[in-house]
């Protein structure tokens, strides 16, 4: 699976939120936080959009995106994000032929991050959308509100 925008991602985590809400299922993310030092951005990125990362063989992945986020004086932070239907489906992952793989592949030039990434476990522990009040309301999230679920918590690594 390739690289996904984000205007599609954000469609993308409303229906994964109203299918694990319907269902009454949890979704589990795990997220790589990398700092890429500045200059270096765009071969970064070209490297996640070329690359085989075989996730769409594996059974319980759903999705993935790299998102760019905060810029700093001397790098830009991104993230690697799955999103998998539980954790065992992702730890099953880490320890397959598909992960070694993916992993085996061409690595950014030297330079191009500064430190190591920092992975992150969520699991939704709630999802669709509140009400004012505070009460849940069923359904889906509203478009114009976060497509993220409203609680996560962080598992440790």
């Amino acid at each position: 699976m390739g690289w996904v925008a984000s205007s599609s991602y954000a469609e993308l985590i409303r229906r994964i939120s109203r299918d694990a809400h319907d269902k009454e299922t949890k979704i589990f993310v795990a997220m790589n936080r990398f700092r890429i030092a500045r200059g270096f951005e765009a071969g970064f990125e070209q490297l996640w959009r070329e690359r085989d990362s075989y996730l769409s063989e594996v059974p319980g992945f759903q999705s993935f995106a790299l998102l760019k986020g905060a810029e700093a004086d001397d790098h830009v932070l991104y993230a690697s994000h799955t999103i998998w239907e539980s954790r065992a489906a992702f730890e099953a992952w880490t320890t397959s032929e598909h992960f070694r793989k993916a992993h085996a592949q061409r690595s950014a030039p030297k330079g191009t991050y500064l430190g190591h990434p920092d992975l992150e476990l969520f699991e939704a522990s709630c999802s669709g959308r509140t009400s004012a009040g505070g009460g849940r309301q069923p359904g889906p999230t509203s478009p114009k509100r976060s497509a993220l679920p409203a609680m996560m918590r962080r598992f440790p690594t």
